[in-house]
C-alpha cells in the first residue's frame, strides 16, 4: 500500500504518472524528426499528436475509490474527495466512487458513483467515529467486494478507515492500493470522545500501522 497524507502529494502521484510518457515522447520526437525530414510540416505535427495520444491512452487508469462518508455533503473529507475526483477526471482517468447512501450526486466527467444499500432509518452520519459508521462500513466493504469481483481496476484508492479493509482487498484481488490519510484514526477515537479504552485504541493503531506500512 502507498499512503499519502499531504493533499499536494495526492495530486503529484497522478501528475508524475504522466512524466514517464512525457519523457518517452521527447525521445520519440527526436527520433521522429530524423525519419520525417522529407515530410511536410503538417504531417509531422499530425505524427506527434498521434504519438502523444497513444501515450496518454496507455497511462489512463480505471480506479475504484472508497469513501466512507456521506457524499456529497459540504464538510471536511467530502470536499477533499470531490477535489480528487475532479483532478482525476481532468487527467482522463476513469473513476468509480463507492460511498454511503447519503449525500447528493455530483456530475463529474469520467466518474460513476456507486452507493451502499439505502437504510431508511439512517438519515445522517455525524462527523467522527461512531457505531453508525461502523455499520455502514460493513455494507461498504461488501459492496466493494461485489465491484471488484465484477470489474477489473488498475488502482484501489481508499479514504480514512476504508484503508483497513482496502489492504485486505488489494491483496485478495492483486490490485495496487493508494491510502489517503486525512487524519490519525486512533487519535480521533479520543478527540471525539468515542472511547478511551486502551485495548480498542491499540487495535486501531495496529490497523493504521498495517495500512501505512
Amino acid at each position: 500500500s502507498l499512503c499519502l497524507f499531504a493533499p499536494r502529494a495526492q495530486f503529484s502521484i497522478f501528475s508524475c504518472g504522466f512524466c514517464g510518457p512525457f519523457v518517452r515522447r521527447q525521445r520519440r520526437i527526436v527520433t521522429a524528426s530524423r525519419s520525417t525530414k522529407d515530410r511536410g510540416r503538417h504531417g509531422f505535427i499530425s505524427f506527434l499528436q498521434h504519438d502523444a495520444l497513444a501515450d496518454h491512452r496507455q497511462s489512463v487508469m480505471k480506479i475504484l475509490m472508497l469513501a466512507p462518508q456521506p457524499f456529497f455533503e459540504p464538510r471536511g473529507t467530502p470536499f477533499s474527495v470531490l477535489g480528487r475526483l475532479k483532478a482525476l477526471s481532468v487527467l482522463g482517468h476513469q473513476v468509480e466512487l463507492l460511498t454511503y447512501h447519503l449525500g447528493r450526486d455530483v456530475a463529474i466527467p469520467n466518474v460513476i458513483i456507486h452507493r451502499t444499500p439505502c437504510i431508511k432509518f439512517i438519515k445522517a452520519v455525524k462527523v467522527g467515529p461512531g457505531l453508525t459508521k461502523l455499520f455502514l462500513d460493513i455494507l461498504l466493504f461488501a459492496k466493494a467486494i461485489h465491484l471488484l469481483t465484477k470489474n477489473r481496476y488498475d488502482l484501489l484508492h481508499t479514504h480514512e478507515e476504508a484503508a483497513f479493509f482496502g489492504v485486505v482487498l488489494a491483496k485478495l484481488f492483486g490490485i495496487k492500493h493508494l491510502y489517503e490519510m486525512h487524519s490519525s484514526l486512533p487519535q480521533q477515537l479520543s478527540n471525539f470522545r468515542f472511547t478511551r479504552f486502551r485495548p480498542v485504541i491499540r487495535v486501531f493503531e495496529w490497523l493504521e500501522s498495517g495500512a501505512i506500512n
